[in-house]
């Protein structure tokens, strides 16, 4: 869309159409069957709201690809794709923008209130681009839910959770909400992924102690967060030690084919370990 503005301050909107009329319609149709086929694959009608958040987080890691070329303005069809619900639905791939989109669409047609936030973000490289997620509202309780941000954190099919459910506070550090915008106040850790999984520590011994449980009693994959004080980055060497001694202690089968791999939210101060 193109903006215009005169002398006396009069300002005109000027849609531009990618597509015509008959195109449209035949969009519409593949994606109101794509959203059908996949609220019944992923049986979405079910559950609470948490776990049909949680349902499309673990799809959308696993299936749809971020579309690192979706901003190459000289391929104007494949931005239009990334930055809409069609990059996701018949592609497979997008943007934020559409990944965010594809995300209301979902929960949207299974009654759970859910918006697109604009703002920004701090990359991975430090640098700082524009960006979209949501704010879900699950039992009534707004939360920020980044799932290209997931996506991203996704390592070797291990689905990341580090942002979903976040509070306002828990998202500042990186993410900042567009000038002006009256959006739901995020207060609420209750429905943290790693809150209801009881995977927040405040010690270095109490996380330790956490994984030789988990591998004791056969678990492949350990997700944990820090609070306070404590940096993920200062003592995930020791959690990966802790979990490798603690394969040779319990596991009396194929020990010596087994290593342990990890995976840090350095944003999050969350931490991923994997048996395999």
């Amino acid at each position: 869309m193109n903006i215009a503005q005169d002398q006396f301050g009069n300002i005109a909107f000027c849609p531009q159409y990618y597509f015509k009329e008959d195109q449209v319609l035949e969009h519409n149709i593949k994606i109101q069957q794509a959203v059908n086929q996949l609220i019944a694959d992923l049986r979405l009608t079910e559950g609470s709201d948490y776990e049909k958040v949680l349902k499309v987080n673990e799809y959308f890691c696993k299936n749809i690809e971020y579309d690192d070329a979706g901003a190459d303005l000289a391929d104007v069809k494949r931005v239009i794709m990334a930055h809409t619900i069609l990059g996701v639905f018949a592609k497979q791939r997008a943007q934020c923008e559409g990944i965010a989109k594809a995300v209301k669409v979902l929960l949207n047609a299974v009654d759970v209130k859910c918006i697109v936030v604009d703002g920004t973000a701090t990359l991975s490289d430090g640098t700082r681009s524009l960006h979209a997620w949501n704010i879900i509202k699950q039992d009534g309780v707004p939360y920020h839910v980044d799932i290209t941000f997931n996506i991203g954190h996704t390592t070797n099919g291990n689905v990341a959770y580090d942002w979903l459910n976040v509070s306002d506070a828990m998202i500042k550090g990186n993410h900042v909400l567009d000038a002006g915008m009256k959006l739901p106040v995020c207060l609420s850790e209750k429905m943290n992924y790693y809150t209801l999984n009881k995977a927040v520590f405040s010690s270095k011994k109490q996380a330790c102690e956490y994984v030789k449980r988990k591998i004791k009693h056969g678990e492949r994959l350990i997700y944990i967060r820090f609070g306070g004080r404590i940096k993920v980055s200062n003592i995930y060497m020791e959690l990966v030690k802790t979990a490798s001694e603690a394969i040779q202690e319990y596991y009396t089968d194929n020990q010596d084919n087994l290593s342990v791999s990890s995976a840090l939210g350095r944003d999050t101060n969350t931490l991923r370990l994997w048996v395999h």
